[in-house]
Parts: structure tokens; sequence; C-alpha cells
């Protein structure tokens, strides 16, 4: 269905706009907008009535679009209003305006009437019909006027030169091409160079000639684009965010020349939906706690901060760098002990000033720092259901109440803190040595830390932007204030957590080996009540070794956390054994750098071993050498079976002998044994013959040979060989 001033195409392809229907005669009157000289046509309205309208593409290249009067210049109207002035009666005379017969006689009278030319009536009405018969169609389309193809741009327009002799330059195609090579490949690439320096670089390049000695120079004016025309063209084809993102970089672009229109806020949910948090490095200096004149050097703060009510509701000040062992600490504040944490620090605690108390935000923002990247951090997400969420680098407009968070502490305790270093002062000449004054030491510096917290939350803000509701309620931009009055409709969305239960989930995880010596983590043995109780190293085999899941403080390494596969939220305490007590007390870099030392020290521990080794050996070997000779000068050996069947008489005079030879010593210090060729006088007797031996009957005792006779009797044979010599 089409209505009146609608744009379609008709049944031949053409696009025509709709002027007037009418029904009862089945008439329509449409005229053709890809025709600019056309007039309206006569044609059935039945035949068009089923057509739809044309697509928003193809009335982008329509020129005849109405405009707003608001936008039209002073000129513009006073235009429309004579156009109208003059059309107005034959506007109304509607269907006889639209056909050719009787528009001319009309058109005629009217311009007589007003003392105009035929043509400025027809110009105007076909401008009204074709521009949706309104006034704004007759404000005129100067806006399409000027030069909107890229040729000869100036066309002799522009200022007159000073100078006898001198003309404007007319730029071309060439001149075109060459201020765009020399704006895309040096100006926007460069952000160190200036326009005046584009486009020297431009005539250096291209506007040069030779005079008659070979000499290059630089054509002069009127033979080359001026400055005015570069610049001119760079700004008009080149707009200011296309050079902005070239020139310095989208995320430059983005964090200091985007429009921000928004708030920080608009994604918000309410108070604990998002918590930022962020670290720096605080400028002042502190001394050591057992040394007041030994500086330690700045220490490190961490911030977080609830978006929506600005509170601060976590921070961690020591001496460790912005690194997961921080964050961490950071993290743990949020369910820390907080009447304790003031009382350890001397600050007056009050239970209103710590509203947000074990509470954990929906989604935690950070940068992109190690600590956040780190595998440790996925812990948060897995046991506390807090979604991380790392920022683009070089964004920290993303995270602005924390980065501000930091410049507002350090503005409250820059006048009250020794050893203040602005950060300006590092790039003066000839800067103050504050760290002169330093006296402060970490104890000190977190107590002024805390207050300075407390101070922020109970300070009302100027620039907090209270929602209607916050208004009727008489609510006070102050953080603590905004929290307690957030909190109300937040409490059942988010979740608390105890302390323990933290600590537990942010300790760096590890596996932890079962060994018949303990419980081995990194170079070191742990035990405990449990792991005794249920023998794991009783049991453990020597060629297999069962591995547990732990928690660990890397900061310390006396104790580990064993998790117990039963219940995921309970842990065992492991404590170190005695091989390993020497290292207690340290951290797990310091017994690493330890164990590298003992690593290093063993290859020389290896290499003296081979060399005692090496001369054992060659002391032992003329010694075996010797022995093996004897045997052999013996005569033939034996079986191995006959060398040990008197392996009892033989040890027996063996030994005889080293006592002999022992006594002999003793009674002589210093003089070697000499053995008597008798040493005892030893009765003979006949022993009692073995009854389970059977007695020889067909031979006699001296035909046996010696190996086949009964032990007993081979043994009496020997004693007597060694009474007789």
């Amino acid at each position: 269905m089409l209505f009146k001033n609608e744009i379609f195409r008709d049944n031949q392809g053409a696009l025509c706009r709709l002027l007037h229907t009418n029904v009862a005669t089945d008439q329509a009157w449409t005229i053709n907008m890809d025709d600019k000289l056309s007039w309206p046509e006569e044609c059935q309205w039945s035949s068009i009535s089923a057509l739809e309208s044309a697509s928003a593409q193809e009335l982008l290249t329509d020129k005849t679009a109405p405009r707003l009067t608001s936008q039209a210049s002073k000129a513009q109207r006073e235009r429309r209003d004579r156009a109208w002035k003059r059309i107005a009666p034959l506007v109304e005379k509607v269907p006889d305006i639209f056909e050719r017969t009787s528009r001319g006689t009309l058109v005629e009278d009217r311009a007589k009437k007003v003392s105009c030319s035929n043509k400025s009536i027809y110009d105007n009405l076909r401008e009204y019909w074709r521009g949706g018969q309104t006034t704004t169609a007759l404000l005129g389309n100067y806006h399409y006027s000027g030069r909107t193809k890229i040729g000869p741009m100036t066309a002799g327009r522009g200022r007159p030169p000073r100078g006898a002799g001198r003309h404007i330059y007319q730029l071309s195609e060439a001149d075109i091409a060459h201020m765009t090579s020399e704006i895309e490949g040096g100006y926007l690439k460069d952000e160190r160079r200036s326009i005046p320096a584009a486009w020297e670089r431009m005539l250096d390049d291209h506007y040069v000639s030779a005079d008659g000695n070979g000499d290059p120079w630089i054509l002069d004016y009127g033979q080359r684009p001026t400055l005015r025309q570069f610049e001119h063209y760079l700004r008009t084809h080149y707009s200011t965010e296309v050079r902005l993102r070239a020139r310095k970089g989208d995320k430059e672009f983005e964090r200091n020349h985007r429009p921000k229109l928004g708030t920080v806020t608009q994604n918000c949910q309410g108070v604990g939906h998002i918590y930022e948090i962020d670290a720096t490095i605080a400028d002042v200096y502190l001394v050591s706690s057992k040394d007041p004149n030994k500086i330690v050097g700045k220490p490190t703060i961490y911030l977080i901060i609830d978006r929506e009510s600005r509170l601060i509701t976590g921070f961690y000040v020591g001496l460790e760098n912005a690194s997961w062992m921080g964050a961490m600490q950071a993290i743990l504040s949020l369910s820390m002990d907080k009447e304790k944490l003031c009382r350890t620090y001397g600050v007056t605690y009050h239970p209103e000033d710590w509203p947000a108390h074990e509470i954990y935000p929906q989604e935690l923002l950070a940068d992109r720092g190690s600590e956040m990247l780190c595998k440790a951090s996925d812990q948060i997400s897995d046991d506390l259901q807090v979604t991380v969420t790392n920022l683009p680098s070089l964004r920290p407009d993303w995270k602005p109440l924390v980065e501000c968070g930091f410049k507002l502490l350090h503005q409250q305790i820059k006048d009250v803190t020794p050893a203040y270093d602005p950060p300006s002062n590092a790039t003066k000449r000839r800067g103050k040595h504050y760290e002169k004054d330093a006296c402060l030491t970490l104890n000190d510096f977190i107590k002024v830390i805390l207050e300075g917290i407390l101070a922020h939350n109970r300070k009302p803000s100027r620039t907090y932007q209270l929602s209607i509701k916050d208004l009727t309620d008489g609510i006070q931009p102050i953080p603590i204030e905004l929290w307690n009055h957030g909190i109300q409709i937040r409490s059942g969305l988010l979740s608390r957590y105890g302390e323990d239960r933290v600590r537990f989930a942010l300790l760096p995880r590890g596996k932890a080996v079962i060994e018949d010596k303990g419980l081995k983590f990194e170079d070191c043995y742990y035990t405990c009540e449990e792991a005794l109780q249920k023998g794991w190293f009783l049991r453990t085999d020597r060629g297999h070794r069962w591995k547990l899941d732990i928690s660990h403080d890397p900061r310390l390494v006396d104790t580990i956390y064993i998790h117990d596969k039963a219940d995921s939220t309970n842990f065992f305490v492991a404590k170190l054994t005695a091989r390993s007590i020497q290292y207690a007390g340290l951290s797990r870099p310091e017994v690493a750098y330890y164990e590298s030392l003992r690593a290093e020290a063993r290859p020389n521990t290896d290499q003296s071993r081979l060399q005692a080794n090496h001369v054992f050996r060659n002391a032992v070997a003329p010694t075996v050498a010797g022995a093996k000779k004897r045997l052999k000068a013996a005569g033939p050996t034996q079986s191995r079976s006959a060398r040990r069947a008197d392996t009892k008489v033989a040890r027996q005079q063996e030994r005889q002998s080293e006592r002999q030879d022992a006594a002999a010593s003793m009674a002589q210090p210093g003089t070697p044994p000499i053995r008597p060729s008798v040493s005892a006088n030893v009765l003979s007797f006949k022993p009692k013959p073995d009854e389970s031996t059977p007695t020889p009957h067909c031979q006699s005792d001296a035909l046996i040979p010696e190996a086949d006779l009964p032990i007993a009797q081979r043994m009496k044979l020997q004693r007597e060989r060694m009474l007789n010599g």
C-alpha cells in the first residue's frame, strides 16, 4: 500500500513519487525521480496501489529528501519564502496544475501577477513536487554546491598572492597523489612530524629542479602547492579522529582523546558488583625496623575499591613487589579480622567502619599485570566464585576509581608523612633528597595508610552523582553510607567467606610426593599426624610414589596444607621433618638457592668419590695379584664343594693363629708377631665311630681316598698331620 509522497518503483522500474490520488475516479499522479526535468504524469491508482515503497538503500541516492528548517541558513530561508510566495496559490489547484494543458495557463497568469518569469515558477514547482510537497524542498540544495570531485581544486579561487608576477597554484590530480602519499606515508605514521615538516618533505621529493650548476632548488611560489593548500587538504580529507588514531594509536586515543559521555557506574548493578584492584609504589621512603639509619626503599600499596560506593574494602602495604603475593594478601584482607588488624597497628577499631567485611564481589577488575595473569589467580574464580576480568593494557581509564584512589590517598598523606617524595621531583634537575627525612618503619606507614583509608571511607565526595532514589532517601555521598544503603537490596546476591577459607583458597597449589622419608615438596620433607595414622610412609613402595594436592605459602616453608580428598574444604597441616628442619623460617626462593648450591657442589663430590675408589683399587691390586699367584702355585685346585668342605676346621685353625699373633703383638708392642712352630700340646684321642657311617669291610682305611672318607675321619687325619708337623 502506497501513501502520499512515498517513493516507489513503477512497473517499468523507474523511481517515482506519489503526488496525489483520487480513489473514486481511479486516478493517481506521480513524478519520475530519475529525470530531473520530468513533470507529473497521470496513471491508474489500481495499477500502483499494491506496489511497495522503495527500500532505504535505494533512497540513499535521493538528493531531494526533505531537510530540517533548523539546519537552513538565513539565505536559504529567504529563498524558500520567495519561492513559496510564487507557487502557493498554484499547488492548491489540484489536479489542474498536474495537467499539461491547464498548467501552462495557470503558470503564465501567476508569473504576470508576481512579476517573474515562467521558468522560475516551473523550477519552483518541480522542486516542490520532487522534494515531497513541503516548503523545506524549496530551501535549495546548497549543500551540493561546489566541487565534489578531486581535480583542479582551486579553480582560480583563493587569496591573491603577494608579490609581483605571482599567481595562485592550481592543484591537479598529481598534486593530490603527492599529498596523499606524504600524509599517509609520513605524517600519520610519525607523531613527531608536524604539518610544515610533512609539507617540506613533499616538496623535497616532488617539487625540486636543478639550476645551471646542477644544484637542486625547490620550485618557486606558484609552481608548487602552498602550505595552506596542503593543510587544507589534510584537515578536509582526514578527520581529527583519524589523525589522532593514526599518530598516537588507538589506546592513546581511547584513553585521552575519546568522547567521555557515560559514567563509570552505568554498567554497575550496585554495591558489591564490581571491585577494582591495582598496585602502585608509594612515594614514601621507609627505614628498617631494626636500624633506623638504614633505608629500605619505597613500599608497595594494593587497593581494592567498590565501584558503586567508592568504598575501600581491601588493601595491602608491604615490601613485596606487584605480584600474586601482594595481590593475594590484599584479597585476603577482605576477610581479615579487622579488630585484630587495628589492634596490631594501634588504630581505634569501630565495627561500623568496616561494612564490607568478608563480602566478595561478583566481578574483580584488574589490569594485565603478572599477578592476575598467573595460574594461581584462577583459584579466585574456582573457589570464591568471583569473575576475574583482565582489562587491556594501557587502559587505566577502565578502572578509574582505583587509579584515582592512589592519587587521593597520596594527597591525603603527603603533608603529614616524612620522606614523601613527589613524582615530579624525579624529573627535576637537582631535585631535593627527601629520603634524608626517612624515619617511618613499615608498621608506622601501615598505620598511616589505615587511618587514610578510614578517612576516605568517611569523607563525602564532591563529584559523586547520586541517583534519584538516593536523593529522595536523603543519602549523603559518603562511601560507608552509600554501601549501607545499597547493600539492602544486594545482600542476597553477594557471597561471604571467612578468613580461613579464603587463605586456603588463595594459597598457591602444587603436588607433594609420599616417600619413606616423608612428604616431599620442593626439596623439603614434611609429616603430620594424619599421615602417620594412615601409614602413608610405611606402605610406600620404593618403586612407586603417590602424589597429593597441597597448598603452600611461598613466603615460609615451615608448613604446607594437605587437601582432604573426602572434603574439599578441609585440609591437614604438615610440618617440616628433622631432615629438613634446617630450612625452618626460610622462604621457598631461599630454599631453592641453598639447594642450588648443594647441586653445584655435587659434581665435585662425585669426582672425589671416583678418585678415592680409583686409589683404593690401585692399592689393593698387588695384594690380590699376589694371592692369586700363591693359589696357583699351591697346585691343582679342588672342586668348589671340596674346598668348602673343611671350612669349620680351617676357620678354627686360622682363628687360633690370629689369637696367637694378637697376643704376641700385645706382649711386645711395636714388634711383629712370630708364630712358634708348635703352638700348644694337643692330646690325641680316638673318636667314637659314627654309627651312621658304614665301616668298609673289603678295603682298609688307607686304601680309601681321603675325599671319600667320613667327615670325622678326615678331621682326625688333618689333626694328626698338624701335630706331626
